[in-house]
């Protein structure tokens, strides 16, 4: 969480865990910049002005949705200490006092590194798994083609159906 100004105020644990970071060195001292990649901060930035119309002002390119009351998810790289990234998916949301006024903003980030790569294997078994199946497919596929036309002899009424209906499957 941080302060109306950008300031970190709550560095909780699962942050402290995910970015290598102590909550001592961080709170009252950092900005999220700290941990965000700069040239995804700038296409975002540039995505958004040309949206808007107009240049963004302070940490708005993070804050505007949220300040106008939007739920946003970020896909995002953080840096971590080490200088490893770690993907992440983001909500922003606006901290109001009881007078609605800002008091800061709530930032929720959890690391998908697993499910990226769960959907990375996946991609990749599917495809190998399309990849083999094409080759005998394709000759099973030609072989009733031929069977269908009756170029290797005469098929018998009856079994024409089923062979119009294996080459549409």
């Amino acid at each position: 969480a941080t302060d109306a100004q950008g300031v970190i105020m709550l560095f909780n644990k699962g942050a402290e865990l995910m970015l290598g970071y102590s909550a001592e060195e961080m709170v009252g001292k950092q900005k999220p910049g700290i941990f965000l990649l700069s040239d995804a901060i700038r296409d975002r930035a540039s995505a958004m002005e040309l949206e808007l119309g107009r240049p963004l002002e302070g940490d708005e390119v993070f804050t505007l949705r949220a300040q106008q009351g939007v739920e946003e998810v970020l896909m995002l790289n953080y840096r971590h200490r080490d200088g490893h990234l770690i993907p992440v998916q983001v909500v922003v949301s606006a901290i109001r006092g009881s007078d609605g006024d800002l008091r800061g903003y709530l930032g929720v980030a959890e690391d998908v590194s697993d499910r990226l790569r769960n959907e990375t294997l996946k991609n990749q078994f599917i495809s190998t798994v399309s990849h083999e199946l094409r080759t005998p497919l394709t000759a099973i596929s030609g072989a009733i083609s031929l069977v269908r036309s009756g170029s290797i002899g005469a098929v018998p009424a009856a079994l024409q159906p089923m062979l119009d209906i294996a080459l549409n499957n």
